[in-house]
């Protein structure tokens, strides 16, 4: 129903359609069966209809159905969506933090880490449509993909074109929560939030996670702090080649989960868990809900009027109708 009222301006006249494309099959019906059953070779054929006029007899009443579609689909209101967005957004400022370091290519989640944690990022942004949200990603540094912006179509761009390993080797999360923290310092929202995802350990770049954490503190923002990783052996990177290839190979997560749940608790935000994509949509869904924008959000769409299109059609095939009738069928009451 959402995508017939994006799409129509007054779709509940869709049902008329119903019993016109009942007709129209009964016409047509009738046309298949209007064959000449007795043919009189020794008459001159000018005295019987000729054969494709006797199967097209029913054309006009087809032709006048056709109308009858074409304006019920011209006084639904057809319409293209131009344009979409939010008026004057003024909700939760977010900054998504993601690892991109190359442990992200473990194959404990389907396909590997990295891309179930771009698909459902992805999701979320879509769904914070009141919300400015930015993009971080961090490995042997940290890094601001997007400031924050209201164009999540673009966003959501730049989240699935990620890719694991862009930053270097290592993890440096007190760089990527940093950087984070850097983007949301002149924030004038009532609510800042960092969703921080990592696979790993902190074990590099010039500062603390817990530095980081109290940067984080002293400006209001929470940090949400999601680890994900399976406890068990996994395929995934262990080394590189001298040419800089991955060597993959079976290796256990060195998540640091004590330093994701101080992290948390230190700025007022939750610590989770992901063991595989169906706990991490879970998480992703909780903290949709926890952090619920209260305001009142005026949503602007932009439509392009397609109506002349089906209303030019039905009155084509309107005056079609008795041209077919009266001079080509030669059909009279």
């Amino acid at each position: 129903m959402n995508w017939l009222q994006e799409h129509f301006q007054h779709p509940y006249l869709l049902l008329l359609l119903l019993p016109a494309f009942g007709y129209c099959g009964y016409v047509w019906r009738k046309m298949r069966s209007a064959l000449p059953t007795v043919q009189v070779s020794s008459l001159p054929s000018n005295h019987f209809p000729s054969p494709w006029k006797e199967r097209w007899v029913y054309l006009p009443e087809l032709l006048l159905a056709f109308s009858l579609l074409c304006t019920i689909i011209a006084a639904a209101g057809p319409r293209k969506l131009h344009a979409k967005g939010v008026e004057e957004g003024r909700g939760i400022d977010i900054l998504m933090t993601i690892d991109v370091s190359n442990s992200m290519l473990t194959q404990d989640f389907e396909p590997n880490r990295m891309e179930v944690c771009k698909s459902l990022a992805a999701t979320f942004v879509e769904q914070r449509i009141a919300d400015r949200i930015g993009l971080v990603t961090f490995g042997g540094a940290g890094m601001t993909q997007c400031p924050l912006t209201i164009d999540h179509v673009v966003l959501t761009e730049m989240i699935q074109q990620l890719q694991a390993g862009i930053l270097g080797d290592g993890t440096a999360i007190g760089m990527g929560l940093a950087t984070a923290v850097n983007r949301l310092k002149d924030s004038s929202s009532k609510s800042k939030v960092i969703i921080l995802l990592t696979d790993g350990a902190n074990n590099t770049g010039s500062i603390a996670p817990n530095d980081a954490a109290q940067l984080a503190k002293n400006l209001g923002i929470k940090v949400y702090c999601i680890g994900v990783g399976s406890n068990d052996f996994a395929l995934g990177p262990t080394q590189k080649t001298i040419q800089g290839e991955l060597i993959f190979g079976y290796r256990r997560s060195d998540l640091d989960e004590e330093q994701l749940q101080y992290i948390a608790n230190h700025t007022g935000g939750l610590y989770f868990r992901a063991e595989n994509g169906q706990e991490l949509a879970g998480i992703y869904q909780k903290i949709d809900e926890l952090e619920k924008s209260k305001i009142e959000v005026k949503v602007f769409k932009k439509y392009t009027d397609l109506y002349r299109y089906p209303a030019l059609a039905a009155v084509f095939t309107f005056l079609l109708s008795p041209i077919f009738q009266y001079l080509i069928l030669k059909r009279w009451p």
